[in-house]
């Protein structure tokens, strides 16, 4: 946790981001997750209206029963969490990542949850690759 704390230094020290933000972009990764290993639409729609109609939780709860979930997933499909969580943050660490983000991330349209730019905040003659 310290390692991603570092890395958001570099990613957002002059753009912060929120846990309004961190939570959207946890429910996006976290569904394409579940649709990198065959989960289809359908049933993720059923999952979200399923969990939306009961009590909400404790938060500190909620992050462990998910860490464990994940931690479970990745067991039963036999992937590295760990080894795969170091690539990830490695990448994140990269110049040209951070240049990246911090490109995409001055252009978003806003701080809604999902992610997209705003054509009018790119520069004329900007190339977008």
């Amino acid at each position: 946790q310290d390692r991603v704390a570092e890395a958001h230094k570099a990613l957002f020290h002059d753009d912060p981001t929120d846990a309004t933000e961190r939570t959207a972009r946890f429910l996006e990764e976290a569904l394409e997750t579940c649709q990198a290993v065959g989960m289809y639409a359908d049933d993720a729609h059923k999952l979200v209206d399923y969990t939306f109609t009961r009590p909400v939780g404790d938060p500190r709860k909620e992050i462990g029963a998910a860490l464990l979930t994940l931690t479970s997933l990745c067991v039963v499909a036999g992937y590295d969490m760990a080894s795969l969580g170091d690539a990830e943050l490695e990448k994140l660490q990269r110049p040209e990542t951070i240049a990246r983000i911090r490109a995409k991330r001055a252009t978003r349209h806003g701080r809604g949850p999902l992610p997209g730019f705003d054509p009018s905040a790119t520069t004329e003659g900007q190339n977008d690759d």
